[in-house]
């Protein structure tokens, strides 16, 4: 939690030191032919600036007020609470990295109201090394809580009284130099950055690292229980995505824990795993990817819903 209170509060003295002129706001649009997402500039006023700085400002101060705040490190299908904040490191989201570096671009093209129709999300950068996340939802009738950002005809953004687009202050998700900060919803950032088709695209191309390893016996019952499960998918997908870890893997150590941790698993003469069943594919995985832990006291074994990050 100590780490956790000044990880937050670091964060949140960069934001309040920003200064409204310089805040950079960008358009996430939607990728053409499944490729990367495409980025365009947005040009805004001042006050616009000062909009979003607050938003983010309030989004920290808000979790920055529960004594209990914690860092979990992100997890399919886990949702942060009022409690939490979920993390991960900026090489494990592949588009989120390609869009930070598309931001130093000096000749990226002026968002224009042909790019509405394919609009993602929002990227407003606070200050350098820290940038801001907000999906993208179609506008809705004024409400007094909406901000209402209005389109000029010098394609500048401005806070005027209109009809245009109407911004509400949820702030989704925070990079930082090393990673990124969850603090709506896994849904949200998962949207943004199109993970769910990139964990696919992944987890179909290395799948079969399992076999070459000498993990499992049959990477093919296991693709096709993982394929069609979201969490399982996810959760292969973070297995796959920490190769060392995974070449120091000996298949006898991996079948000394699951009989250790009392799990349902069964391997062949050489220790290679047979997951063959949904449940066998949910255990064998959350295996590899440590989510099961001893009491400190008891020395009980415990499986781990979440992992809070130190």
């Amino acid at each position: 939690m100590t780490y956790t209170r000044r990880a937050i509060r670091n964060i949140l003295e960069k934001v309040r030191d920003a200064r409204p002129e310089g805040i950079e706001l960008f358009m996430i649009v939607a990728s053409r032919n499944n490729g990367m997402p495409g980025l365009v500039r947005a040009y805004i006023g001042k006050d616009v600036g000062k909009f979003f700085q607050e938003n983010v400002q309030h989004t920290l101060e808000r979790k920055l007020a529960h004594e209990d705040l914690s860092l979990l490190e992100y997890q399919p299908l886990l949702q942060p609470d009022t409690e939490s904040i979920l993390y991960d490191e900026i090489g494990n989201v592949p588009r989120l990295g390609y869009v930070l570096e598309q931001m130093g671009r000096s000749d990226l093209p002026a968002f224009s109201l042909d790019d509405v129709d394919s609009l993602r999300a929002y990227a407003i950068r606070v200050t350098k090394g820290f940038v801001a996340f907000k999906k993208y939802s179609a506008t809705k009738l004024l409400q007094q809580s909406k901000f209402i950002a209005l389109l000029g005809e010098d394609g500048t953004f401005n806070k005027l009284k209109g009809t245009a687009a109407a911004l509400d202050r949820t702030i989704d998700c925070l990079s930082s130099p090393t990673g990124i900060f969850i603090l709506s919803s896994a849904a949200a950032f998962e949207s943004i950055f199109d993970h769910a088709n990139v964990m696919i695209s992944f987890v179909e191309d290395h799948a079969d690292d399992l076999r070459t390893l000498g993990l499992v016996d049959d990477t093919e019952p296991l693709m096709a229980l993982c394929m069609s499960d979201p969490y399982k998918r996810k959760k292969l997908f973070k297995v796959l995505s920490r190769p060392e870890l995974l070449k120091r893997l000996k298949p006898k150590d991996i079948a000394e824990a699951a009989k250790r941790h009392k799990l349902d698993l069964e391997f062949d003469s050489s220790a290679h795993a047979i997951v063959d069943t949904p449940q066998r594919v949910r255990d064998y995985l959350k295996l590899l990817d440590e989510d099961f832990f001893s009491g400190e006291w008891t020395g009980q074994e415990y499986g781990a819903h979440s992992k809070e990050v130190r």
